[in-house]
C-alpha cells in the first residue's frame, strides 16, 4: 500500500508543467502579443582604455537587446551592453592597472519594423546590471510594452522560454527558446540561473513562465576580485534578474525623462 501512494504523490508533480504543445502555444502567443517590444538598441561609443601607461581611444559601434516596460517607451536593457566600464572593472585583475572608459557618442532603438529612434539613459544601477532608456523625444503613439506586473516567482525546474531577435545578419528575425530554471539565489539579493538555452540569445532578453508571466530579465551578475589569492575565472555569470526588482528600480524613472 505504501508503494501506490508514494506513486500516487508523484503523479501531480509530474503534471505541474505544461504539454510541449501547450508550452509551444503559449510561447507563440506571447511572442504575437509583446514580441514588438523586444527591441535592438545601437550604441556608439568612444572607448579608451589605458594599460599600463598605455592609453587607446577608438569608436566602436555596438547593438544590444532590451524590452520596452512602459506606453512612453521606457527600455530596460543590460547595463554591460551598453556601457561595459563596470564590467571591465569587475573583470580586472588585482594590480592589472587597466583603466577604461565609454562615452556614449549617440544611442538609438531599432523597433521591430526597423523604424529608429533616438534614446538616451536615463537611470543606471551597475549593481544589478541594468540601464533605463527613454526616447529623446515624446511619440504620439503609445509603444507596445511588457507589463512588469504580470510576473511571477519561478521553483527549480520550472520551464521558461525567452523571447528575443537575431542580430542584422539575420534581419532581426524574432526567435524563440526554450529551457528552465536551473538554480535559485535568495541572498544578498534575490536572482534566477537559468539553462544555457535560455542565455543563448544575450542579456537583455524577457523569460517568461511555460504560463506566459514574466519571471525577469537576462543580465549579468559580476563582482570583482579583491585579491590575487581570491581570483576566479568565473567573475561573470548570466542570471535572470526578478521582475520585482526591475519594476522597483524602474520606478525611479524620472518623470520628466531627465537624468
Amino acid at each position: 500500500m505504501k508503494r501506490y501512494l508514494i506513486a500516487l504523490a508523484v503523479l501531480p508533480s509530474l503534471a505541474i508543467r505544461p504539454a510541449a504543445a501547450e508550452r509551444g502555444e503559449v510561447a507563440r502567443e506571447t511572442l504575437a502579443s509583446v514580441g514588438d517590444a523586444v527591441i535592438a538598441i545601437e550604441i556608439v561609443s568612444e572607448m579608451k582604455m589605458n594599460y599600463g601607461g598605455r592609453e587607446q581611444t577608438h569608436e566602436q559601434k555596438l547593438e544590444a537587446l532590451g524590452i520596452v516596460i512602459g506606453a512612453k517607451g521606457e527600455v530596460v536593457t543590460a547595463l554591460s551592453s551598453v556601457d561595459p566600464t563596470k564590467l571591465y572593472e569587475n573583470m580586472s585583475r588585482p594590480g592589472q592597472e587597466l583603466d577604461f572608459s565609454a562615452n556614449i557618442k549617440s544611442m538609438k532603438y531599432i523597433m521591430a519594423d526597423n523604424t529608429e529612434i533616438a534614446a538616451r539613459i536615463v537611470l543606471r544601477d551597475s549593481d544589478l546590471d541594468m540601464a533605463f532608456l527613454v526616447p529623446e523625444t515624446v511619440t504620439e503613439t503609445p509603444f507596445t510594452f511588457i507589463d512588469l506586473e504580470n510576473d511571477a516567482e519561478p521553483q527549480l525546474l520550472s520551464g521558461a522560454f525567452t523571447v528575443a531577435r537575431m542580430g542584422r545578419i539575420a534581419r532581426r528575425t524574432p526567435t524563440l527558446m526554450s529551457g528552465e530554471v536551473q538554480g535559485i539565489v535568495s541572498k544578498p539579493r534575490p536572482f534566477y540561473i537559468p539553462s544555457a538555452e535560455l542565455v543563448s540569445a544575450g542579456t537583455g532578453v524577457p523569460v517568461f513562465s511555460d504560463e506566459g508571466a514574466l519571471f525577469g530579465v537576462v543580465l549579468l551578475h559580476s563582482q570583482p576580485s579583491y585579491s590575487a589569492d581570491d581570483y576566479s575565472e568565473e567573475r561573470v555569470i548570466p542570471v535572470v534578474i526578478p521582475a520585482a526588482d526591475i519594476r522597483a528600480a524602474a520606478a525611479q524613472i524620472p518623470a520628466d525623462g531627465e537624468d
